[in-house]
């Protein structure tokens, strides 16, 4: 009979119906799974990020020190060759003076 042809297709419809909310649930949690695997991506990025940006600024200073200290050492090394040559003036000038007193 006709109602219970139009009963049938309601039925179908009220299925098909459930069927897509179903689907349009799944599709939703894999949305917000998605999401959250792309904000957790993100934060790690970031860290990483961070992480990297206090790495290259401890390397940073790392090199700034060592320029230092090389530049101590320069200054260290330089007065060495001064003292040096002090000394060997002051050898020279006692070689002289007694080279004159003889």
């Amino acid at each position: 009979t006709a109602h219970a042809a139009c009963r049938d297709t309601l039925r179908i419809e009220s299925s098909r119906r459930e069927a897509a909310a179903a689907e349009a649930a799944q599709l939703s949690e894999r949305v917000a799974a998605s999401e959250a695997s792309l904000a957790r991506a993100r934060a790690e990025a970031e860290r990483r990020d961070e992480e990297l940006q206090r790495e290259s600024a401890a390397a940073a200073d790392a090199r700034r020190e060592m320029e230092a200290a090389k530049a101590r050492q320069r200054q260290v090394e330089e007065r060495a060759a001064a003292a040096e040559e002090s000394r060997r003036a002051k050898e020279a000038e006692a070689a002289r003076a007694a080279e004159v007193a003889k």
